[in-house]
């Protein structure tokens, strides 16, 4: 429906041209008409019509200068001019002002209606044809705004194309060589196959809401739900201090929560790969942080060397506690291992690989009871690496390996076995692999197995019939005897690999249990076996 607005200083005329036409059928919607030019302006303004017809002798404001003053100010309105045969110099004025037609008074229903037929057709025609422009940049702008996500996911992956200076000024509206760089890489912390596909669009559209006009921030899509932003700032500084600004306005905003992983910043825009790299790694942080924060990336020292030793422990007790099946214990070492890897201030991808190694560790001691690799995947409804994959937070860690754990503690406990007999197997087991470390002790046994020594020392006794102290050092003479039995090594060689630093000391020890020396025991042993060959 098209409007259409006359002016008109006779009455009559404007009456007639409202009553002998069904304009809605002609496809226009009339007007209130105006009576002369300045109330005609006043009503363009306020209605914006498509078509206007003015009578050329009008007071006030004639035809002419009305349709002069749309000319300029509306080009796209059609204008026709109305004109008796006394003012044809003037019809051919209005003609040069390039207005739609000019028609001789009076009118007729039969010439009007071919007349709006006529401007109907041209507007129709105009229409469609600024629909198919907007369709077409609609397009445009839409294969633009992909070919701009394309070559930043390119740039942030480092392959693909190099993408030219000039291009990327050309794409971007900036030169990227004039300033530093920095990406930060935001992700929501549900498991992925727990989000919905919405959440994930919404996530990228929450950064960007947010980032809004700043010109020199680019955000993208880099795949799996996640959204990322490359920052350019004039220095390094100002880099890290803008993805921190945003990062923390996105943790803050409504939605879904999210963490957000920050890379460091580069002098040139090409080190935009390293940065992102950085900001993707960032994220395992959250596997003994949490999530909702936002972290930095930290490189690895060679003193967190010194801090992955430390975590020995805490996976020697995860394995045990996976064979022993003690749930009553269970939460307190799984919460150990994992604030002993928040405490070591480890890179990211240190972090990922020391959980990585827990499960294995976990996984090894359930193989060593005799529960299978296939069955645990099946338990957990997938394969128990690839789910190491999918965790998201130090929750998701918590709740698995305690998943893992209940599925051991039932098999454990229909084999019938109970704690204090778990918890000897556990002993021997340990002292199997252990056996060979200076100062061993009660106490620190008692650690790793999550038990008080008073209790583990009365365990020992009921089930095993001797101190800590004995069975320790029963066990480490008869490995000295298969040592000694079986190789050349020297007997202070020996005595280190079973726990004595003291050579005479060893000596001593071994000869009060065995009734000989070392080197009685060897050459008594070499000559029982050459009797044997005669």
């Amino acid at each position: 429906m098209y409007k259409f607005l006359m002016a008109d200083d006779e009455e009559l005329v404007r009456r007639g041209f409202q009553e002998k036409i069904d304009w809605t059928g002609e496809g226009f919607e009339f007007l209130p008409p105006c009576e002369n030019g300045r109330i005609a302006i006043e009503a363009i303004e306020r209605w914006h019509p498509d078509v206007v017809m003015t009578d050329i002798y009008m007071p006030i404001m004639d035809g002419l200068a009305v349709s002069s003053w749309v000319a300029e100010r509306y080009p796209e309105t059609l204008v026709v001019v109305l004109s008796g045969y006394d003012e044809f110099e003037y019809a051919q004025a209005a003609i040069r002002a390039k207005v739609f037609d000019y028609v001789l008074k009076p009118v007729g229903s039969r010439d009007l209606k071919a007349l709006l037929g006529r401007m109907k057709a041209t507007l129709d025609e105009r229409r469609a044809k600024q629909a198919t422009e907007h369709v077409l940049q609609e397009e445009a702008e839409k294969s633009r705004a992909l070919q701009r996500e394309r070559l930043l996911r390119d740039l942030a992956n480092g392959f693909g194309p190099i993408l030219s200076r000039e291009d990327f000024e050309q794409l971007f509206g900036f030169d990227p060589s004039r300033y530093a760089c920095s990406v930060f890489i935001a992700a929501l912390d549900t498991p992925e196959d727990q989000i919905a596909a919405d959440h994930q669009t919404n996530l990228l559209d929450r950064l960007t809401a947010l980032v809004g006009t700043e010109n020199r921030i680019l955000t993208f899509p880099p795949g799996d739900g996640r959204a990322a932003a490359i920052v350019f700032e004039q220095t390094e500084e100002k880099c890290v201090r803008v993805a921190e600004f945003f990062a923390a306005r996105l943790i803050g905003s409504e939605g879904p929560k999210s963490s957000v992983g920050l890379g460091r910043a580069y002098r040139s825009w090409l080190d935009s790969s390293r940065s992102f790299d950085e900001a993707v790694a960032s994220l395992f942080y959250r596997l003994v942080s949490g999530g909702g924060k936002a972290y930095a990336y930290t490189q690895t020292r060679e003193t967190d060397m010194v801090s992955v030793a430390g975590l020995d422990a805490h996976v020697e007790r995860l394995r045990l506690i996976m064979k022993s099946g003690d749930l009553a214990a269970a939460e307190g070492v799984i919460e150990g291992f994992i604030r002993a890897i928040e405490a070591a201030k480890l890179s990211p991808q240190r972090v990922r690989h020391e959980i990585q190694a827990g499960f294995a560790a976990s996984m090894d001691a359930l193989g060593e009871i005799g529960i299978s690799y296939p069955a645990v995947s099946q338990e957990l409804d997938s394969d128990f690496y690839r789910l190491t994959e999918k965790m998201r937070t130090d929750s998701d860690v918590r709740a698995t390996l305690m998943k893992v754990c209940r599925y051991a503690a039932g098999i454990i406990s229909s084999r019938s076995i109970h704690i204090p007999e778990r918890k000897i197997l556990d002993f021997k087991d340990h002292i199997s692999r252990h056996f060979s470390e200076q100062n061993m002790s009660i106490q620190r046994v008692a650690d790793d197995l999550s038990v008080s020594s008073s209790y583990l020392g009365k365990l020992i006794r009921r089930y095993l019939g001797a101190s800590f102290v004995d069975y320790l050092t029963d066990f480490r003479v008869e490995r000295a005897k298969e040592l000694l039995a079986a190789t050349d090594k020297l007997t202070y060689e020996i005595a280190e690999a079973t726990g004595y630093p003291d050579q005479r000391y060893f000596s001593s020890i071994f000869r009060k249990r065995v009734g000989m020396t070392p080197s009685e025991y060897r050459s008594s042993r070499r000559a029982g076996n050459g009797a044997e060959g005669k």
